[in-house]
């Protein structure tokens, strides 16, 4: 049964292309996607950590619950578009797929960290 604290969010999945740089190193592309899929969902908090060993970090983990089927994998970045958890999550783990015996609660889990860019 999906949390009825979570909040529904409308959000873009990014699918990101696979380049490989001048060294051989192969690395993804979410700037230039392979593809992205328009889709809606639910977003619920589920743990956060500030400090570790003295030294601020920031480490905001979701719950992600998806229409059975939603087109998402392990690499996948998901921007949310609404407030006021609009920004940029990238997929912590593959998705899981449950399947109920109904059909009815069917749904895709995907746990995602919030996506902060690192300083030049």
């Amino acid at each position: 049964m999906l949390p009825s604290f979570a909040t529904q969010v409308s959000l873009l999945i990014i699918h990101p292309s696979k380049v490989t740089d001048s060294r051989n190193n192969h690395t993804l592309d979410y700037g230039n996607p392979d593809h992205t899929v328009a889709a809606w969902g639910w977003l619920n908090p589920a743990a956060t950590a500030k400090t570790k060993g003295g030294t601020e970090v920031s480490s905001d983990s979701h719950d992600l619950y998806l229409p059975e089927g939603t087109d998402i994998s392990s690499v996948c970045a998901v921007d949310v578009l609404e407030e006021p958890l609009t920004g940029r999550y990238l997929a912590d783990g593959e998705p899981r797929r449950w399947k109920s015996p109904t059909g009815r609660l069917s749904h895709v889990h995907v746990t995602v960290k919030r996506w902060t860019p690192e300083e030049p």
